[in-house]
């Protein structure tokens, strides 16, 4: 309660240093408070355009119009204020930082309506991807959607650009060595948990699964000893099957 006090008792000296004049600080800062404490939006998007008219260069004016922007499901206008912010303060901390924020907003999104709607999921995905184009995350989930939809092309292509991004992304390896034994395309995913491995050389289910791609290309004995590197590093289900061919 003392809190929100404070707030209030903040609000009310905000009101009084702009009876002395306009001020596009005091006008930030009020629409900052209405927006986070009182959920007061159209008060916070009332200040932070008549911040944006007395100081248009700020960019933290139009990041915080963006937030405004995006809560009410004005994307296109949030999207706006960001590059508008980017290009004010190009790779500035706090720009960046609200793109991914935005980002894995619109990400949650897609994700609560990935079982009853794919389409408008990645929808969803795609959005969340012209706020921040380097969302590993949503990479991977638009792939899984497209696969669903027995789209496998861009499914892979997908998968592809999340490893690109980060390429510890376990379960987009996966998806690719699905996609790649399809078509029997045993080389490539081999080449592919390798490379996985130079990053986390410790994954057990990483050796298994390249395992099993020497298997069907007929390679028992490189099989053989990646079952083994599994089932050091403790993966039961890697020693249960070396105990069955050995």
């Amino acid at each position: 309660m003392s809190r929100l006090k404070n707030f209030e008792e903040a609000i009310e000296l905000f009101n009084r240093a702009i009876e002395f004049g306009d001020d596009w600080n005091f006008y930030y800062r009020r629409a900052r408070t209405y927006h986070f404490t009182f959920k007061k939006y159209d008060r916070a998007l009332d200040d932070i355009n008549k911040s944006i008219a007395i100081r248009p260069t700020r960019s933290k004016n139009y990041i915080m119009r963006s937030k405004r922007y995006l809560a009410m499901e004005n994307y296109d206008e949030s999207l706006s204020d960001l590059a508008i912010g980017n290009q004010l303060t190009p790779e500035s901390d706090r720009v960046e930082d609200w793109a991914q924020r935005a980002s894995n907003e619109l990400l949650r999104k897609g994700h609560l309506i990935f079982k009853t709607d794919l389409s408008a999921a990645i929808d969803f995905y795609n959005l969340s991807l012209q706020f921040y184009q380097s969302n590993d995350e949503v990479y991977y989930w638009r792939g899984v959607a497209l696969h669903r939809l027995q789209n496998k092309e861009d499914a892979m292509l997908d998968f592809t650009q999340c490893i690109e991004i980060n390429p510890r992304h376990f379960e987009s390896y996966r998806m690719i060595d699905y996609l790649l034994a399809e078509k029997g395309q045993w080389d490539m995913i081999i080449a592919y948990w390798t490379v996985f491995l130079e990053h986390e050389p410790d994954e057990a289910r990483a050796y298994l699964e390249r395992a099993g791609a020497h298997k069907r290309k007929g390679d028992r004995e490189a099989a053989i000893a990646d079952l083994m590197s599994s089932c050091d590093l403790g993966l039961e289900e890697a020693c249960k099957i070396l105990d069955r061919i050995q």
